[in-house]
């Protein structure tokens, strides 16, 4: 649209030496539609994406509390475990294992870097998703996905090499 914008202004300088007022005006346009449209159909994508009842989540709330501990026993901040038994939506990205279909867990971490670049990722970084009731999903490499399920906060568990303190009993799968 700038760029439109500018042609047009030259243009119209120029004086009648430039042409092209008819492209520009259709660029300008052409970019305010795909402007407005694409901002509607993400702002629909986001509200359509989360399942009724779920609750909204992303891994920079859960990053900021560290678990404690105490006497022997992992303590977790009231707002973790306010989220305990709830059924709740976050994105992230499935770390690669060598099952690419049919996968029944997975381990969800919060940026490609730490699903592909490397090693382990902080505790607080780590989701272990659990598929019930026989449901499967196929790996999809450095793709965004979402899911739902039911969040539990626990004593560190494992998945594969990867140790991770918190666990969704998923449900949903984007």
């Amino acid at each position: 649209m700038v760029i439109g914008a500018i042609a047009l202004w030259q243009i119209r300088r120029s004086a009648g030496e430039m042409g092209g007022k008819v492209v520009a005006r259709l660029g300008v346009g052409l970019s305010a539609f795909l402007l407005l449209a694409a901002t509607s159909y993400h702002a629909y994508a986001y509200v359509t994406e989360l399942p009724e009842g779920y609750l909204r989540v992303n891994f920079t709330e859960l990053s900021k509390y560290e678990p404690g501990y105490a006497d022997g026993k992992v303590q977790f901040a009231p707002e973790i475990e306010a989220l305990d038994g709830q059924p709740i939506y976050i994105k992230g990205y499935m770390y690669p294992t060598r099952q690419r279909f049919g996968i029944s867990e997975f381990v969800l971490v919060k940026d490609t870097g730490q699903c592909c670049f490397g090693g382990q990722p902080k505790l607080t970084d780590m989701i272990i998703v659990k598929f019930e009731d026989g449901m499967t999903v196929n790996h999809r490499e450095q793709q965004l996905v979402g899911v739902g399920g039911v969040f539990r906060a626990y004593v560190p568990s494992k998945s594969g090499d990867l140790t991770a303190i918190y666990t969704i009993e998923g449900t949903h799968f984007k």
